[in-house]
């Protein structure tokens, strides 16, 4: 059983839900608001909040 974190982007859309053992990424379409996230020079993400899904 996979621990899976849902990854939120400067648009506040979550781009896709990433398993605990990054080997695969489950795609997901969802929308959330208000989540801050640091990103470098080239606009890369470089952390994001994290919620715990399962």
């Amino acid at each position: 059983m996979y621990k899976l974190y849902i990854m939120y982007f400067q648009d506040g859309k979550t781009l896709g839900l990433k398993a605990r053992n990054n080997v695969e990424a489950i795609k997901f379409s969802l929308t959330f608001k208000n989540f801050r996230v640091l990103r470098d020079e080239n606009n890369k993400l470089v952390s994001a909040n994290m919620g715990v899904i399962a």
